[in-house]
């Protein structure tokens, strides 16, 4: 009786689940949410509990709401801190105060994801976030430091043609232009 329970219980709690998910594949992200809110309600520490508040940052990131993104992923990271999202969510975490505006909290989170994980596949990107912060600041040594770096570990990156542009714009306006010249 206590296996047959169990099972019934994992099978509840993945038609639950995967309500949410129809709901957002469906692209309803408010009914989405509200499902996937209702699942961690019903199962907080349940299978897909980490996945559901995982997919509650999307729904909001989806319709371009940052701030309550935002706040999602730092909760996932909070509730969830061993989780398999756990990585990504810091990354969005700095991600989300770049796209809202957010420069010096950006900097911070995207600094502190780069050091925290420095074998992640979206380290690259963190580093070149961080340079479009320091390029609009004017900060043409620490982009310098951040975009050499980001040659360095990530030469078949995707952003290399835009970090070498900015490695060649900052020494120019460091009137370094011997270096600006050499960028390659």
């Amino acid at each position: 009786k206590v296996e047959k329970d169990e099972e019934n219980s994992s099978l509840g709690q993945r038609a639950k689940y995967m309500t949410a998910e129809s709901w957002y594949n469906l692209k309803d992200y408010q009914k989405a949410r509200e499902a996937y809110k209702k699942y961690i309600e019903m199962y907080p520490e349940g299978d897909f509990s980490a996945n559901a508040q995982y997919a509650i940052s999307w729904t909001y990131l989806e319709n371009k709401e940052f701030n309550a993104s935002l706040e999602e992923f730092k909760k996932l990271i909070s509730i969830y801190p061993d989780s398999k999202f756990t990585e990504e969510a810091q990354f969005r975490v700095g991600k989300n105060y770049f796209l809202s505006g957010n420069k010096d909290m950006a900097k911070t989170e995207l600094e502190k994801f780069i050091n925290l994980y420095t074998k992640s596949n979206f380290r690259a990107e963190a580093i070149y976030l961080l340079s479009q912060i320091f390029l609009q600041e004017e900060d043409w040594m620490d982009n310098i430091i951040n975009l050499e770096r980001l040659v360095r570990e990530y030469s078949d990156s995707s952003y290399l043609s835009e970090a070498l542009y900015g490695l060649s714009l900052s020494y120019y306006k460091k009137d370094e232009y011997e270096k600006s010249i050499k960028v390659r």
